[in-house]
């Protein structure tokens, strides 16, 4: 009885000191997700539209060349339908699709629309009616860039079944992507003293734009032009537009590439 009554004590005290060292349980809350889709990827096209204005927007599909002749555009969606409508959304210079086609379950393509995409200002849904009837979930859409000059740009495809069923893509691969450019070999500058054409020279270098109010913007240059730049700070998970005219000067920051 003697051990057992020691037993007891031990027990208690282990008890009565518990909760001195006891922490309360705290929910970490989930790591926000990061930005995956590359500027100007293929990936821009899954999803709803998130390129409210026409212009030279990362968040839309662009192929590597501008007026490079016929590229294409597959886009994936999450459950087969039979089509009504496939509605591609052209935000930057549209009018370049010559044809729409789907895949069976046998993996054949079948083309389902061709002919001259009128679409004249952007952002605009280009609507291609089936002329035969065809249950899918794969759409492949072609261009041919030397339709209408510049990048044509498209930012989501959403499919449209007979039963009413809307669906947006996701998942998307391109003939090419200028996500996928070269790294260009930069003359080797300090400070970029007059905005303007220039800058294409500094493109994929990191740069800090100084802007009124003493405001700076820090990003590697992905693209310039004739009105707006586009910067992308990747610590940050976020793409800037940038209007030249608001820029009062430009440091360039990364050094050239190392060669072997």
């Amino acid at each position: 009885m003697k051990y057992c009554g020691c037993m007891i004590v031990v027990l208690l005290g282990i008890a009565s000191v518990l909760p001195l060292f006891a922490q309360p349980t705290i929910a970490v809350p989930p790591a926000p997700p990061v930005d995956v889709k590359r500027a100007w990827g293929p990936e821009q096209a899954t999803g709803a539209p998130d390129t409210p204005q026409a212009g030279d927007f990362s968040t839309a599909w662009a192929a590597l060349q501008p007026d490079g002749g016929p590229e294409w555009l597959q886009v994936e969606y999450a459950h087969p339908v039979e089509i009504k409508e496939v509605r591609i959304r052209e935000s930057y210079n549209p009018g370049a699709v010559t044809r729409v086609s789907a895949f069976g379950d046998d993996g054949k393509e079948l083309t389902l629309w061709v002919g001259d995409d009128t679409t004249k200002k952007a952002p605009a849904d280009f609507v291609a009616t089936p002329v035969v009837r065809c249950t899918t979930k794969r759409v492949k859409i072609y261009l041919d860039t030397r339709r209408v000059l510049g990048w044509n740009e498209i930012d989501a495809v959403e499919l449209v079944g007979m039963d009413e069923t809307r669906q947006w893509a996701v998942k998307a691969t391109a003939s090419s992507t200028y996500a996928e450019r070269p790294l260009v070999e930069n003359p080797m500058i300090d400070i970029i003293d007059h905005p303007g054409d220039e800058f294409r020279a500094f493109i994929n270098r990191s740069i800090i734009c100084h802007l009124p109010g003493d405001k700076n913007l820090e990003g590697v240059l992905l693209r310039t032009g004739p009105q707006f730049l586009v910067l992308r700070n990747e610590a940050a998970h976020i793409t800037y537009i940038v209007n030249k005219a608001q820029v009062i000067f430009a440091e360039v920051k990364q050094d050239l590439p190392v060669e072997d």
